[in-house]
């Protein structure tokens, strides 16, 4: 039913939202047993799912919010948290909610950096774009290397080999994957800081909009 439905939407909402402000798995077990009982207890007229909102809005550790979840997105690693097919599954749902029009998702895709890992002279060179007054390189790739907005997907045999390569000569690969989300990158002139963080900003409000936070 449409009830249950929500409900299991919810349950999902919490466990990506804990991937993302990289809450881990402390306390989940209890968390998901109590839940049970605790719902029955408050359950009164109340859909399925608005009773489960409110119990895991109050749980311990609690559904995280929208500001929780957006901030994480624009300044903690995304790359490292949770399991690789965690993350690997939280871009897959968000590349979905770019359009109506159905995408077959291969199987062997794997989180690929935009801003590779290494920098060599040519990405040096695109950062330094979008420097701003009292910043430099290092610390810019630092600090957003591992974020989500510079994280996309491309298939295992794709992503082999190409992570130093030019932002120019990387969109090829991404439009070869037709992924929604590589279409909006491959339409970048280039790739730096600004790009990024608006990157991030917009995938910090999809996440917030697919994913139901606490009441």
């Amino acid at each position: 039913t449409s009830e249950i439905a929500r409900a299991m939407l919810i349950l999902e909402s919490y466990f990506v939202r804990r991937v993302l402000v990289g809450q881990g798995t402390m306390n989940m077990n209890h968390v998901l047993l109590s839940a049970p009982k605790a719902m029955e207890r408050a359950k009164g007229d109340d859909a399925l799912d608005v009773v489960l909102r409110r119990y895991l809005s109050e749980a311990k550790p609690a559904l995280a919010t929208d500001d929780e979840v957006k901030s994480a997105i624009l300044h903690a690693r995304f790359y490292g948290r949770g399991r690789a097919p965690q993350r690997t599954l939280v871009l897959k749902w968000i590349d979905e909610s770019f359009g109506d029009d159905h995408v077959e998702h291969q199987s062997k895709l794997t989180i690929e950096h935009i801003m590779p890992r290494n920098l060599n002279a040519a990405w040096r060179k695109e950062l330094k774009h979008g420097l701003k007054p009292g910043e430099n390189v290092a610390e810019l790739h630092k600090e957003l290397l591992d974020t989500l907005g510079n994280l996309t997907l491309l298939t295992q045999e794709k992503n082999s080999g190409i992570g130093t390569r030019s932002f120019a000569k990387k969109k090829l690969d991404l439009k070869k994957t037709h992924l929604r989300m590589n279409a909006e990158i491959t339409r970048k002139v280039r790739w730096g800081p600004k790009q990024i963080r608006d990157r991030g900003h917009e995938l910090a409000e999809i996440a917030v909009g697919i994913w139901p936070g606490p009441v």
